[in-house]
């Protein structure tokens, strides 16, 4: 489960147990591995347009 799926009485309970003291590392733990799973994608879409370019002017400059 992700912060995401929560609905809005999961959450409220969610939010009384931290304040109850309940200790919820486990769920940190478990909801940063979702955090970035799509933050890859663009980081490669940019760094493969940045390639395309370098490689257009090199191929410019040699003709």
């Amino acid at each position: 489960m992700s912060p995401k799926a929560l609905d809005y009485s999961q959450l409220h309970d969610l939010f009384s147990r931290y304040a109850a003291g309940e200790d919820l590392s486990r769920l940190n733990r478990e909801w940063t591995l979702d955090v970035n799973k799509t933050g890859y994608i663009p980081t490669i879409i940019v760094v493969l347009a940045i390639i395309a370019v370098l490689a257009a002017i090199i191929f410019q400059s040699m003709n």
